[in-house]
């Protein structure tokens, strides 16, 4: 019998990135070892919670009990969606007073809270 591979979740985000699409959920059986590959991807910390889910739920019509499951990654164990989306939309909704604020200093691109401005958006803007 040869060795059991998993399907890593950078194979989920590849197919993601290069398709532009937000959830990934790949199902793959394997006859020699019995077993159901679940793997699943989401861009955003919602997406990740969804494609979780959605896995799941395509798992159990298969037959399969996720219980069971050997987890090698998951998502909704180690980060906290909820709360992430939370501070997402904090700094969204302030960081415009954060900005116009940070404008009228004497040097608005070399002070801290201009650097703070800066990187909250870099941070919005990649999610």
């Amino acid at each position: 019998m040869s060795e059991y591979q998993n399907i890593p979740v950078l194979a989920a985000k590849s197919l993601a990135d290069t398709y532009d699409k937000d959830i990934v959920v790949i199902l793959a059986w394997n006859h020699e070892h019995h077993t159901l590959n679940t793997v699943t991807y989401g861009v955003k910390a919602s997406d990740k919670v969804s494609a979780g889910r959605a896995g799941e739920i395509a798992s159990k019509a298969l037959g399969m009990d996720p219980s069971t499951a050997a987890t090698v990654e998951d998502f909704r164990r180690d980060h906290n969606a909820a709360r992430e989306r939370a501070m997402l939309e904090a700094i969204k909704k302030h960081l415009p007073a954060i900005q116009r604020m940070a404008s009228q200093i004497i040097h608005p691109t070399n002070n801290c809270f201009s650097r703070m401005a800066h990187d909250l958006h870099q941070a919005v803007e990649s999610k």
